[in-house]
């Protein structure tokens, strides 16, 4: 696949945004996502891309104070790992508990190679799937950044 830069930098705009919308909220977090700039950058990532078109304003207007989404985050997701709807990746994998230590380092590693780093207020574990969106709107913003392209570089393999 030969996707332009402005396709690529879109694809990090939404991911970045994915992540943002199941972010553990904060007082701030409304305001983060519902900034007229932020739906601006959306609307317009969306439409480079051709996806079909959503109502972003009823979205906006249909949140939740941030109580009600607390509620409703805690009746998702549970207040232990194991819930039924587990926001980690670890928990659909059968397996023991240094396994999923083992694996869990092993996400942390492939974060650091790419030069990332949990932040130190951060409560989440590394396969959580916001923090995973994230790591995907960071891979695509280093795609979008790098000195070739996708066919440049194919081809360049492909002669080795």
């Amino acid at each position: 696949m030969n996707e332009s830069r402005d396709d690529i930098l879109a694809r990090a705009v939404l991911a970045r945004y994915v992540a943002e919308l199941f972010a553990d909220p904060d007082e701030d977090w409304r305001r983060r996502i519902t900034a007229a700039a932020t739906i601006a950058e959306i609307r317009q990532a969306a439409r480079k891309l051709g996806l079909p078109s959503v109502d972003i304003d009823q979205i906006v207007a249909d949140l939740p104070s941030l109580d009600e989404l607390l509620e409703a985050r805690s009746r998702t997701f549970g207040h232990a790992v194991r819930s039924q709807c587990p926001p980690y990746e670890m928990e659909y994998q059968k397996g023991e508990v240094f396994q999923q230590a083992n694996a869990l380092a092993d996400i942390a590693a492939f974060y650091r190679a790419f030069g990332l780093e949990a932040s130190s207020g951060s409560t989440e574990r590394a396969d959580h799937f916001s923090a995973e969106w994230e790591f995907l709107s960071v891979a695509a913003w280093k795609q979008a950044a790098a000195p070739c392209s996708n066919a440049s570089a194919t081809q360049r393999v492909s002669r080795v």
